[in-house]
């Protein structure tokens, strides 16, 4: 089991060692004790981590004398060392800046796209929505929420409905721009408002199902629970 798994946790936690023995440190003690075959592993997962050009003139440097964002990334290479079928990650972007987040989106991608199973923790709910295929909503120690992305950020309930040629001032709540009318109507009213845009004069560009923001949900599955709780003594 241990030679399928990879761990990477919250906190950046480089051991005390070299940059090269903190990576090498996974194939060793799963047998791995050719040097060819170790700087291989080294090479290869610093650069899926987007590392390797940084470190790779100092791989006897001591780890922590890296950023702590490169520490964070040496810590995703070490994971990846083992080449393992399932990795466990606990806010992987915490200490990242906007390009290396980039490249760690880029990287969790790539690791799916090669068949691995990827549990990944984070409030960076906006990184979740780009990465994962299935999401889980936990409140309070409780499952509050599951499934698979797209059909939890597709509203059933309401719809866009884009036209044009008609004024925005006919239905409450429409924006306009450029001679583009945009309004949210509930799926029970659609069809009369479809022909209420035809009766104006105006013509259908395209009706959509609304789509919702991870936070958005987030919010809806969480806020009745907090307020039904009792209040906290001082």
């Amino acid at each position: 089991l241990r030679k399928r798994v990879g761990m990477v946790f919250q906190k950046s936690n480089p051991f005390p060692k070299s940059i090269y023995d903190n990576v090498a440190y996974g194939p060793r003690i799963l047998g791995t004790r050719s040097r060819a075959a170790l700087d291989q592993a080294v090479e290869r997962s610093l650069g899926s981590a987007a590392l390797w050009d940084e470190v790779k003139d100092r791989l006897s440097a001591p780890a922590i004398s890296l950023s702590g964002g490169q520490q964070q990334r040496l810590c995703i290479a070490r994971a990846l060392a083992v080449q393992p079928q399932v990795l466990l990650m606990d806010e992987p972007a915490s200490a990242l800046d906007p390009l290396a987040r980039v490249m760690v989106r880029e990287l969790l991608l790539e690791a799916r796209n090669d068949g691995k199973t990827i549990f990944l923790s984070s409030h960076l709910l906006s990184e979740v929505e780009l990465v994962c295929d299935r999401i889980a909503v936990l409140h309070r120690g409780k499952l509050v929420r599951i499934g698979r992305t797209g059909e939890l950020l597709q509203s059933g309930e309401q719809s866009e409905v884009v036209a044009r040629g008609i004024s925005a001032a006919i239905f409450p709540g429409a924006v306009g721009h450029n001679g583009v009318v945009k309004l949210h109507v509930p799926a029970s009213t659609q069809r009369a408002v479809l022909e209420q845009v035809w009766n104006s004069g105006g013509e259908v560009v395209s009706v959509n199902p609304v789509r919702r923001t991870l936070e958005d949900i987030f919010l809806e599955v969480t806020s009745d629970r907090d307020s039904s709780l009792p209040e906290k003594s001082p």
